[in-house]
């Protein structure tokens, strides 16, 4: 199979990346199989792949969600290349290696895909919602910077399950939440890792060399299946600019309503969230109303529940006693629970009238020169649909649109 462009896949995650050997004369070193194999098999099938791999043996998530969020993937291959612990304090370690934090880096990822093999060795003295609340948000940045994710199954050890019920109680836990999350790209390693035979366990923590090679050749096989299925190569971003406008003309003077003038123009999407959605803020110059794209739970009564347009200050006021003073918290309101921000539906909150606002990825001049189906500028946009596609930022090149094999929340629906 040969690619239109080079396939940029990662592999993050803990000793089962890079696992630590030792030597004759006492001295440990670091060797990563499964990333070697994992890589051979993958330019085999594709021909064209860059690969770069991350493995920090013994790391707990937390610890490598907290690096991920300090610097992009390639810089982070870059300190496990170097052999730093996960143990060692992060900033210094940027320090010493000078390299510029994600705060400083006005960049993208530059990858398509990253595998994380990560969680078993939280499964001792965590619980299994902190687990889960770390492995999400590890995916959600890498999302975010527009990388698709693929998950690796947590195991145990038949020995281990046995030793630690509670663990194994745990295990099972993570994996049934990750399998029923429709958001995540499970690579399921239950039915391979008990399939393998003994010879290929070194311990009950630990691989042999040839059961590493084999769980290399597992994920690459798991990559193609999901991201590079024929006819065609194609991935979906996660959404990072939206731009509201108003549909055709609208007013009595032919120009924008009181509401379009205060919310039109170019919303950028925050790391953070509200109620459990993502937060969208508008692009101002200093003078202007700063406004917010944002979800709003059920926690005020039935009629609160959607998406609004609303002035930034709501937010940073919220409190449960604001929240009780405020008639609502916006100039604008969709209703629905929608993973991303509806395309159209929006209702003026002061008059109750339907409001031609729209939402869309394309700015509104592309949007009305080129409407696709299922598009935020065509019929089938509609108040349950959500205005996502590709990752548009300035400072990267558009990318592909689409993956047919992304079980992803960001889809028209």
């Amino acid at each position: 199979m040969h690619l239109a462009k080079p396939l940029r896949v990662a592999l993050i995650g803990d000793s089962w990346v890079t696992d630590l050997y030792q030597r004759s004369d006492g001295k440990r070193v670091r060797k990563s199989h499964t990333a070697w194999a994992m890589k051979a098999s993958l330019e085999q099938r594709l021909r064209e792949v860059e690969f770069v791999f991350a493995g920090f043996p013994g790391t707990r998530t937390k610890a490598l969600q907290a690096l991920c969020s300090l610097c992009c993937v390639r810089d982070v291959a870059r300190l496990a290349k170097l052999g730093y612990s996960w143990k060692y304090d992060p900033w210094t370690a940027l320090e010493e290696q000078r390299i510029r934090p994600l705060s400083e880096e006005n960049k993208g990822e530059e990858l398509d895909v990253a595998v994380i093999c990560l969680g078993s060795n939280d499964l001792y003295d965590q619980a299994s919602s902190e687990i889960l609340s770390q492995l999400k948000r590890l995916h959600q940045h890498l999302e975010f910077r527009g990388v698709e994710v693929c998950q690796c199954s947590v195991y145990l050890h038949e020995s281990e399950r046995q030793a630690w019920p509670d663990a194994d109680q745990t295990c099972q836990q993570v994996n049934m939440s990750l399998l029923k999350d429709s958001s995540v790209n499970l690579v399921s390693l239950d039915a391979f890792l008990q399939s393998l035979r003994p010879c290929h366990w070194r311990d009950e923590h630990h691989l042999a060399d040839s059961g590493y090679k084999l769980l290399g050749q597992e994920l690459a096989r798991a990559v193609e299946e999901r991201f590079c299925s024929l006819p065609e190569f194609v991935l979906q971003r996660c959404p990072f600019q939206l731009h509201v406008d108003e549909a055709g003309e609208s007013g009595e003077c032919g120009g924008r309503s009181f509401v379009g003038q205060l919310v039109a123009g170019t919303y950028v999407k925050q790391w953070h969230e509200h109620h459990c959605k993502p937060i969208y803020l508008k692009k101002v110059s200093q003078p202007q109303v700063e406004v917010c794209l944002f979800f709003w739970d059920d926690r005020n009564g039935i009629s609160w529940r959607g998406w609004w347009l609303g002035p930034l200050g709501r937010l940073r006021e919220e409190s449960p006693k604001s929240s009780e003073c405020m008639e609502h918290p916006g100039w604008a309101h969709c209703a629905g629970d929608a993973a991303e921000p509806p395309s159209g539906g929006w209702v003026e909150v002061r008059s109750g009238r339907p409001s031609r606002l729209r939402i869309s990825v394309d700015p509104p001049c592309q949007a009305d020169q080129k409407p696709e189906k299922g598009s935020a500028g065509s019929a089938g946009g509609s108040a349950a649909g959500s205005a996502v596609a590709s990752f548009a930022s300035p400072i990267l090149e558009r990318p592909w649109r689409g993956s047919p094999m992304k079980r992803t929340r960001h889809e028209w629906h």
